[in-house]
């Protein structure tokens, strides 16, 4: 592909050298790098790409992309001087692979907790409407009943942008897309055409690497800029405390909510045997009632948000309510799993304060005798919400088990204790977590409910810098197996 007319239009860059007519392709990942490739320098939280800059020549890379002069002293092929790389990742990635996005019907959702349920609510009832679509998120991409993997929440821009331009390959036309605040700080959706925006609410997370409420706000806030471009809409939770802040940030927004007023409404919502919802909704578009088949009032919350979205792109009512019917589980979201006689063992990512709360006044709910609770924190992450899930796993669970969840660099030990600082009850502790949860089942007697918190469907427990694999969900399909069938 030329290089000239990809590079046209970006500000304020420097050519040192003599580029190629031409590139075969181009990476962030000294490891990807082929022949004929340009190598784009990112400077990470622990790795600095410029540091790899000769590894991707030896790979084949015919010019650079560097925010650091120097290497210019020791590099033999071209480079190219840019003040911001990650921004320049995203302009070059959307220009390589065609402006993907622009041919696409994008919905980006952010917000701390509900995003990959609201997700899976908007792809059903565009698979309601016959709307050839995606989903991608924490689960992966979907296109059919299969979830592809992707690296994070939200990929770096150069995946992003090449799984958008596949997903356009395969006929996709509407896309229902998580976007985390990480992604939004370090731009790898800055060239995404988002037609519609989702917040869902904000509460304490990511404070290790925002710092702060107000920087971790600004954060989720920048999606409503990157709306702008498209003039779209923003579908804003009117219950959330940030609502009119973030109301006074866009020109165009559809509001949903159950306490305050808001343009989609839901009133007099009654509980099911099963654990659901039915509820009716007020609308501009006309009034009708949803079947919400995922427990909790806050998943009614993620059927309005998907559901004020389809109406806003002018989905019709009977369709929102076959796709808001259609969603009987979400991977790692309140998943009941194989569990001991008598015993019901439930699955679930809540890894926030608000989260656990949220889910623990759900769960306690269900008819039970003991609620038996295990998790952990992450390591290297905010340690302040550690006590502050302690408190609230005090409050509802009868049983608390903690353990390991990602404990990267840290002792989980350590970990444990920040969590325990404030509880009055010492609570069980396992290094291992295989071991937590073999202890939770074999105490666990009929009528008793386990609850195994923070990792949902993840496949890995990150010990140091190395992904281990391991899944929740496997040890408990082992253990059950093993000692009842």
């Amino acid at each position: 592909m030329k290089l000239l007319p990809l590079l046209s239009g970006y500000p304020d860059l420097t050519i040192h050298g003599t580029l190629p007519a031409e590139i075969q392709g181009f990476s962030a990942d000294s490891r990807k790098i082929k022949q004929g490739y340009l190598y784009i320098c990112i400077r990470g939280e622990k790795e600095n790409g410029h540091c790899y800059i000769q590894e991707a020549i030896k790979n084949g890379a015919i010019v650079i992309a560097s925010e650091e002069k120097p290497v210019l002293k020791t590099v033999t092929v071209p480079v190219i001087i840019i003040e911001n790389t990650r921004h320049f990742l995203s302009y070059f990635s959307d220009r390589f692979f065609g402006h993907p996005s622009q041919e696409l019907h994008i919905t980006g959702i952010t917000g701390t907790n509900g995003k990959t349920t609201t997700a899976h609510f908007l792809y059903e009832i565009y698979q309601a409407a016959s709307r050839k679509s995606a989903l991608m998120g924490t689960v992966g991409v979907k296109t059919t009943k299969q979830y592809r993997k992707q690296s994070l929440t939200t990929p770096d821009a150069e995946e992003l942008h090449k799984t958008l331009w596949q997903l356009k390959q395969e006929g996709v036309r509407h896309v229902a897309m998580e976007v985390s605040s990480h992604a939004l700080v370090q731009k790898r959706v800055e060239h995404c055409f988002f037609h519609a925006a989702i917040f869902t609410n904000l509460s304490r997370e990511h404070l290790d690497y925002h710092q702060n409420m107000h920087f971790y706000f600004q954060a989720k806030a920048h999606l409503l800029d990157l709306l702008k471009l498209s003039n779209g809409k923003a579908i804003i939770n009117a219950d959330d405390q940030h609502f009119r802040q973030l109301q006074q940030l866009t020109d165009s927004c559809v509001t949903y909510g159950i306490k305050n007023k808001a343009d989609v409404r839901a009133e007099n919502i009654q509980k099911l045997p099963h654990g659901g919802s039915t509820v009716t909704i007020n609308s501009p578009w006309g009034k009708f009632y949803l079947t919400v088949n995922l427990a909790g009032l806050y998943n009614v919350y993620n059927a309005l948000a998907a559901a004020a979205a389809a109406l806003a792109d002018q989905i019709s009512i009977p369709e929102i309510i076959t796709g808001i019917d259609a969603l009987k589980m979400v991977p790692g979201r309140l998943e009941l799993l194989p569990s001991p006689p008598g015993v019901k063992v439930y699955l679930d990512y809540a890894h926030t304060p608000d989260g656990l709360e949220k889910l623990l006044q759900t769960i306690s709910e269900y008819p039970h005798q003991k609620i038996i609770l295990i998790f952990g924190c992450r390591g290297n992450r905010d340690r302040g919400k550690r006590p502050l899930m302690g408190l609230v796993a005090e409050k509802y669970a009868d049983t608390i088990i903690l353990t390991a969840d990602n404990p990267a660099y840290e002792d989980p030990a350590v970990i444990a204790c920040d969590i325990a600082a404030y509880m009055r009850k010492k609570p069980f502790y396992f290094a291992e977590r295989q071991e937590a949860i073999h202890f939770a089942l074999a105490i666990a007697k009929p009528g008793d409910i386990v609850l195994i918190t923070g990792k949902g469907r993840e496949s890995y427990q990150l010990i140091g810098s190395v992904a281990l694999p391991y899944s929740d969900l496997q040890v408990v399909n082992s253990y059950v197996q093993s000692h009842y069938h």
